[in-house]
């Protein structure tokens, strides 16, 4: 994880979560945008729930906010609302997937989400293959 200061033009700060998962990119890529991937490796540290009337997550996020009910320590502590506001964008051959929501940032559900990221990757090729 690279961790640099406030940018001057923006005053924000910016997180870098880099792993390298065991398996091909476009799998990677389609389960980094895969809101059930999203689910199994948030567990069992936070739980979400969709707000708004949705009957649930999309199968792939898409771009823009999803508000969502958070519950931590297996579902039995409410720790409040937030969007998961992803965007997705390209920076020549690189695909980029932003999570602009908030507010929970944590640092260590963040190494906790990397971590089963990277436990999960070597299965992607096969769940997440090209169709």
């Amino acid at each position: 994880m690279l961790l640099t200061g406030p940018v001057a033009h923006t005053g924000r700060m910016h997180v870098h979560l880099k792993l390298v998962l065991d398996c091909p990119p476009d799998a990677a890529w389609r389960a980094l945008r895969s809101s059930s991937v999203f689910t199994q490796v948030s567990a069992p540290f936070l739980t979400f729930e969709p707000l708004g009337g949705a009957a649930g997550f999309p199968e792939q996020w898409d771009a823009g906010p999803h508000p969502v009910r958070v519950r931590a320590l297996g579902g039995r502590v409410d720790a409040g609302t937030q969007n998961i506001d992803v965007a997705f964008r390209t920076l020549g051959a690189v695909r980029i997937l932003e999570d602009r929501g908030g507010p929970l940032g944590f640092w260590l559900f963040w190494q906790w989400r990397g971590l089963a990221l990277a436990r999960s990757a070597s299965g992607f090729a096969c769940r997440f293959a090209a169709d």
